[in-house]
């Protein structure tokens, strides 16, 4: 029971409503790895080449425990960053062996949202394209977990939001395109799709990941049935100012 006071670095515990609590457990069901790793402690964990990220990850762990950023070479070669934050046992309903009804219990649509928002900001995407010239807004949710992708896509449903899949976008042992990286597991995906659903799902959303804001609040002051020619350099221009940031925090990832 000494044993956090003994400690160089003290963790504090959980504070928050539980709506703060599904978002921080959809995060970690998105794209963390969360371990026991003793009797008081619980690590938290994940790799990035997005500096929003470990922005985001810094502003959710740093009040409640010491976190670790440091850059590292992947099996691919390739330079990306790690970020890690040690917590003590009251972030237990993190652990991936806790199924969401389990640790939550009963939750309101403000808390489910919370929750679609924190996979979003984790491991999800907000894309506008070009659609026989006008713009086609889309929403995707990526785990390598199909039930709980079910579990997402049949709330939406029952509200409303007519989301399809989950369709399987790569399957175990192949490598994706960009960093060449190997899936261990098949890799589903749900998606939002259509002007009017995917924004009001987008209203909805307590998104806090600052590249996904930005998404976001463009993908908003969008009228349905917008031409593709009256936003597409808008559009092109925040994919590209996102993709500069991200080449330019693996390049000091190279040279950390």
């Amino acid at each position: 029971m000494s044993a956090p006071t003994r400690t160089k670095h003290p963790r504090f515990p959980f504070i928050g409503d539980l709506a703060e609590k599904f978002y921080y457990r959809g995060f970690a069901d998105g794209d963390l790895t969360v371990q026991q790793v003793s009797g008081i402690a619980i690590m938290a964990s994940s790799t990035t080449t997005h500096p929003a990220f470990v922005e985001l990850f810094r502003n959710m762990f740093e009040k409640f425990g010491p976190v670790y950023v440091y850059p590292i070479r992947d099996t691919t070669g390739q330079y990306k960053w790690k970020v890690a934050a040690r917590l003590d046992n009251s972030f237990e309903f993190l652990l991936p062996d806790r199924s969401l009804q389990e640790t939550m219990g009963r939750y309101s649509e403000a808390e489910f949202l919370s929750w679609i928002a924190g996979l979003i900001d984790s491991d999800g995407t907000i894309n506008m394209s070009n659609s026989g010239g006008y713009v086609k807004l889309t929403i995707s949710i990526h785990n390598n977990d199909k039930r709980l992708l079910l579990d997402a896509f049949n709330w939406l449903s029952q509200h409303g939001y007519k989301p399809s899949g989950p369709y399987c976008t790569l399957t175990k042992g192949k490598r994706t395109a960009v960093r060449r990286i190997r899936y261990k597991k098949d890799m589903w995906r749900i998606m939002v799709q259509g002007m009017g659903n995917a924004q009001r799902s987008l209203g909805g959303l307590p998104l806090r990941h600052s590249e996904k804001i930005r998404r976001k609040t463009l993908a908003l002051d969008v009228r349905p049935g917008m031409k593709w020619r009256d936003v597409r350099t808008e559009i092109l221009s925040l994919r590209l100012r996102i993709r500069r940031e991200t080449l330019d925090f693996i390049e000091m990832a190279s040279v950390s």
